[in-house]
This record gives C-alpha cells, structure tokens and sequence, in this order.
C-alpha cells in the first residue's frame, strides 16, 4: 500500500495519497498484520478490514 500512496503522490493525488496512508494507518494500529510485519493477516484480510468504513471503494471479485 505504501508504493501505492507514493505513486498517487508521484502523480499529483496528494489528497488521494494520505487518505490511503491514513488506512494502511488504522488497519495496523487495529493490529491487522501481514506476517512480513509480524502477524497472520493474509492481505486480503488487511483489505477488508477496512473497506467497510469506506463505501466508496467496491469490492472487485473474480480474479485468478
């Protein structure tokens, strides 16, 4: 998620930017953790821990 932000900030989506950071922000503070970081969160479990909160965002399904 960080090379995300950093390519939204590279692209000019400063707002856009820290609003993912501000996600990736909560979702580690709430103790959802990939193991490269310490814990058993897969990262789709990391995602969905915080689309919920932001209705903008829709679920895209159906990839292999």
């Amino acid at each position: 998620f960080w090379t995300a932000a950093q390519m939204l900030e590279h692209l000019g989506e400063s707002a856009s930017a820290i609003r993912l950071m501000g996600a990736v922000e909560t979702v580690t503070s709430e103790g959802v953790l990939t193991p490269d970081v310490g814990g058993t969160a897969t990262t789709q479990e990391v995602t969905d821990a915080r689309l919920p909160e932001n209705p903008r965002f829709e679920r895209v399904t159906g990839f292999q």
